[in-house]
């Protein structure tokens, strides 16, 4: 398989955008590789992944149809290494951070001052990625400036003043587990959803749709109750 022309690329990704994933980046690995990190920004990735209520993982069954997708016909690798979603232990944050396409956020969360705190990352692949490949993605999804994070600007910081948890404060890091602890008890508001990035005013367009955030935080209540309850018996067991 062969690459795509410069033209041809500006299609597909056009054709990516489509789908909701509307923003590419990349971080050199050895070599020619790099990892390719493919983003959606906003509700229409989530209308489109939601739209198959029978998929087991609906989100990460699209990000790797579209991915892999577009590193076939754009960069003609038929199989690559795909390093997220899936089983492997990853941590995106180095790879969010050399990429520069986020801030640090009170919430714990990545921003942009485009979208605010409502994107992710939805796959990364390892790859063989060409000059000519880096310069057009260098040309069409420009780093955001150092200076740029909307938290710096944000006076008022309603998502401080959100959080029934107080785990969110403007001079601290992020209190994962005082969010926890407050999500998991009697009648919490926060089960489903996160008041606190719902506060805040940056990117409020692209919020999620109420069914995608909860979907998400849905998920991941069950995993923290999971933990938790692996938590107390080995503690009980000891």
């Amino acid at each position: 398989m062969s690459a795509a022309r410069p033209g041809e690329l500006d299609r597909l990704v056009n054709d990516l955008q489509v789908q909701g994933i509307n923003w590419l980046a990349y971080v050199p690995a050895t070599g020619d590789d790099a990892v390719l990190l493919f983003f959606a920004f906003g509700p229409i990735f989530g209308r489109k992944a939601l739209a198959k209520p029978t998929a087991a993982q609906p989100f990460d069954d699209l990000s790797l149809r579209l991915a892999c997708d577009f590193a076939a016909r754009g960069l003609g690798v038929a199989v690559p290494d795909v390093l997220y979603p899936g089983g492997r232990d990853i941590s995106l944050l180095p790879w969010l951070t050399q990429a520069h396409v986020q801030f640090e956020s009170p919430l714990g969360l990545g921003i942009r001052p485009d979208c605010g705190p409502w994107f992710a990352v939805r796959a990364a692949l390892l790859l063989r990625l060409p000059n000519d490949m880096r310069d057009f993605l260098d040309r069409r999804f420009p780093r955001l400036a150092a200076d740029a994070s909307p938290c710096t600007t944000c006076l008022d910081k309603p998502c401080i003043a959100a959080c029934p948890a107080h785990a969110v404060a403007n001079d601290a890091p992020f209190n994962l587990k005082s969010c926890v602890n407050f999500r998991v008890s009697r009648d919490s508001p926060c089960v489903a959803t996160c008041l606190s990035r719902l506060a805040c005013p940056i990117g409020r367009d692209s919020r999620y749709d109420e069914a995608q955030i909860a979907y998400h935080y849905g998920r991941s209540i069950v995993t923290i109750r999971e933990v938790l309850a692996s938590s107390a018996n080995r503690t009980s067991t000891a």
